[in-house]
């Protein structure tokens, strides 16, 4: 952790550290502090669409969390931040701290905010009790890796952007006349080397350790994903790189018919396809370490089921 001298909005970095190597992933801190937190409820009506869940004699779910108001100037300064800026609210009566995306916040629940509200001098950020550094500490600081992750995952899907975009210029994978064992028009020098370019953005794509390996993202590692009951984009990948590759060998021994060939090209294709649409599903996971009804519902239920811990610090 290292002070930052001159303080314009920052007062802390923070680079992580495992198991004695410096990893070069960093978080921004703005530090407050109180001598006692206040704590609000939240609440939803849930009872009707989540039935299976715990719910207030009124059908709703709870949620407590730390209102914490935080000046136009400080706010429009994390705006313009190209680097994760965390707020951290120390209590001091709890000897506990407090954190929160202030982006993302502001983003998900202050939209407004960017409209310019005259006279405005003000806005109150919402922290949930979740994110407390005693349940960070027992997650292994899932939560500040997350951000610390952030810059390097945006390199990374510029990346894969790079790789469709290539693709569109150098490779074709449709529009061929395909029979059973050849290509009309002498088009199979030119399928072959968009299957070999496309083998190898696909190969290149899974080296990128903070999407699919392990510092990457369980919804994009997964090989499959419950909640759609769809294949995970690292599956998806490395079945394009396995179909194009048994489309070359296919090709080069002329062992191959329409409807197997259009199959392994369709493979290609969906791959190349999903690597435009990556960050898409990424800007999903905005709201998870926010108080939004889908987390609150989420955190409940993994509570009621013995996935994790959220017994807060009074």
């Amino acid at each position: 952790m290292r002070t930052i001298p001159k303080d314009y909005g920052v007062d802390y970095e923070i680079e992580l550290v495992d198991q004695g190597i410096v990893l070069g992933d960093r978080i921004w801190v703005q530090l407050k502090s109180t001598e006692r937190t206040k704590r609000v409820v939240a609440r939803w009506p849930i009872a009707n669409r989540f039935p299976d869940l715990r719910s207030d004699g009124d059908g709703n779910i709870t949620a407590e969390y730390i209102p914490y108001s935080l000046g136009m100037k400080e706010i429009a300064y994390v705006q313009r931040c190209h680097f994760p800026l965390l707020l951290v609210v120390v209590d001091l009566a709890a000897e506990d701290a407090y954190w929160l995306p202030i982006r993302d916040e502001v983003d998900l629940h202050h939209s407004d905010l960017n409209d310019r509200v005259p006279r405005r001098k003000s806005a109150t950020l919402r922290i949930p009790l979740w994110n407390s550094l005693t349940e960070e500490r027992k997650r292994n600081y899932s939560g500040l890796r997350w951000y610390a992750l952030e810059p390097g995952r945006m390199y990374a899907f510029a990346t894969l952007h790079h790789f469709f975009h290539e693709f569109q210029y150098e490779g074709r994978l449709s529009g061929y006349s395909i029979g059973d064992g050849h290509i009309d028009d002498g088009a199979e020098v030119e399928l072959k080397r968009s299957l070999a370019i496309a083998r190898e953005y696909c190969e290149e794509a899974l080296k990128l350790d903070v999407l699919f390996g392990e510092r990457g993202i369980d919804f994009f590692r997964a090989d499959q994903i419950p909640v759609v009951n769809a294949p995970g984009l690292k599956w998806q990948l490395e079945h394009g790189a396995r179909a194009a590759k048994k489309a070359l060998h296919a090709l080069d021994s002329n062992e191959y018919t329409f409807a197997g060939m259009s199959i392994l090209l369709g493979r290609v294709q969906q791959a190349i396809n999903l690597m435009s649409t990556a960050v898409s599903a990424y800007q999903g996971f905005k709201g998870r370490f926010l108080l939004t009804e889908q987390t609150v519902v989420w955190h409940h239920w993994s509570v009621q089921n013995g996935r994790i811990n959220l017994q807060q610090q009074r």
